[in-house]
């Protein structure tokens, strides 16, 4: 049977990495990270969606919301807390709560995104996210080599 010897330098560097075996929390620092800079790009396209306060109807659609469904969207956006589902972390972005209106303000989200028979669709959400994708996972990928390095040192 072969025998692998390791070095004192090699010995040291494994029981370093050893501290990383809990890295539930390095993971979940990085995955609050990500999601950082995804909220920052929706907060964005929030701020972005365009206001119509007229009725509309079939023949004419409404090009965006109202001011007072904006403002409660705006309000109402957060980062809700990290759940750990089947080996997988999730932290969701939305929307809680009701408007002045007595409207529950993800209902309004989802009518924007999807459209409705008076009201033209802005897949707001979704085009955020994508454009954000990359910034976040470089984020997060920053933020575990943070870590790392704050451990091995």
């Amino acid at each position: 049977m072969a025998k692998l010897t390791v070095g004192n330098g090699l010995t040291e560097y494994i029981a370093e990495l050893q501290k990383v075996a809990d890295v539930d929390a390095y993971l979940g620092k990085a995955v609050y990270e990500g999601a950082s800079v995804v909220n920052k790009a929706v907060e964005s396209a929030l701020q972005a969606l365009p206001v119509d306060d007229s009725y509309g109807n079939k023949s004419q659609k409404r090009n965006g919301l109202r001011t007072i469904e904006k403002e409660g969207l705006i309000k109402s956006y957060g980062i809700a807390k990290m759940q750990k589902d089947n080996g997988y972390w999730n932290v969701k972005l939305g929307f809680d709560g009701y408007n002045k209106l007595g409207k529950a303000n993800a209902m309004i989200a989802r009518s924007v995104i999807s459209g409705t028979s008076f009201m033209q669709k802005n897949d707001f959400m979704s085009k955020a996210v994508r454009g954000s994708k990359a910034a976040a996972e470089e984020a997060m990928k920053a933020k575990i080599d943070q870590e790392i390095s704050n451990i091995i040192q």
